[in-house]
């Protein structure tokens, strides 16, 4: 009898079975991916900084003419890449900041994980990578505008007026230095060959100047003490990485991570709410209909379960 019965209320019952299901399903998917991206945004800063050999340390020398070679022979020095403090004018959505000083930037240090493409080659003219927030595909067309080297003696560098210059944008990458900023139309980075096909229009001799980033093995103070007897300097700037910005970044994923878990605890709670009355109205719907059986012999145990 039990077996006849679940056979009609399956055939009578298909409709409402099948949206609850779909209710049951929809919400374990929703508490599940929403505490699935809460542990993934906690974790996201660690993840990136493992993938991405992440510099220890920004060295902002300001020295023009300083030999950089001099620095990455350190013995506390794991790896080291120059930048140039200089600026292009983009053409469209990014902002053109700091090229690559040699073929170590962005190779041997803040190697960053490649969204889609691929990464420079240190040797090529015309190749740039970007941050996702500027929009550009793999393929992109940038056209810059580079500095005319008659501004640098007028100390004209608030606006780009030399040649306009196309580049070919080949990856979208992610850093901890290759990075997005909040209301930022994101950036676009040239490699080490654009540097040294456009040098005239980039830096001004004698007066331009590159920093690095630095991979320290550790020992900070033999490295500092190293670094003031090649530079005869004791006061320069020091940024350590992950206080100035990977600690940041950490606090904003967690908190990213706090209202993920906070909305998946909330969606479980309705879940709970919504489908259990679905439940219950359901089953006490059955539970109704099969008092006429009662009479036929039904026990009360068959009934309970058959209406379960």
């Amino acid at each position: 009898m039990t077996g006849l019965w679940v056979r009609l209320e399956l055939r009578n019952r298909a409709r409402s079975l099948t949206t609850l299901a779909v209710l049951v399903a929809l919400a374990v998917t929703t508490v599940l991916t929403a505490l699935a991206g809460a542990r993934r945004a906690d974790s996201a800063v660690d993840r990136l900084r493992a993938a991405s050999v992440p510099a220890t340390h920004n060295v902002l020398a300001n020295i023009p003419g300083l030999d950089w070679a001099k620095v990455r022979a350190l013995p506390q020095v794991e790896a080291l890449g120059a930048y140039l403090i200089t600026s292009i004018e983009v053409r469209g959505r990014g902002l053109g900041w700091f090229p690559a000083a040699d073929d170590q930037f962005g190779l041997t240090v803040e190697r960053p994980v490649v969204l889609a493409g691929r990464m420079w080659d240190p040797a090529a003219a015309d190749e740039v990578v970007v941050t996702a927030a500027t929009g550009h595909r793999p393929g992109d067309a940038l056209d810059v505008r580079l500095f005319d080297p008659r501004q640098f003696a007028s100390g004209d560098w608030w606006a780009a007026k030399g040649p306009v210059v196309t580049v070919r944008v080949v990856g979208v990458v992610r850093s901890t230095w290759f990075r997005d900023e909040v209301d930022h139309p994101g950036y676009v980075f040239p490699g080490p060959g654009f540097l040294a096909a456009h040098r005239a229009n980039l830096e001004q001799p004698g007066v331009s100047y590159a920093n690095a980033l630095v991979r320290l093995k550790g020992d900070l103070a033999g490295f500092q003490e190293g670094l003031a007897r090649i530079t005869g300097r004791h006061d320069l700037d020091l940024w350590e990485m992950s206080s100035r910005i990977s600690d940041r970044d950490r606090e904003v994923a967690r908190f990213g991570a706090v209202v993920l878990l906070a909305f998946g605890l909330a969606a479980l709670a309705a879940a709970l709410v919504l489908v259990g009355q679905s439940v219950s109205r359901y089953v006490a719907a059955g539970a109704a209909a099969l008092r006429p059986l009662r009479a036929a012999g039904l026990s009360s145990r068959q009934a309970a379960v058959t209406a379960s």
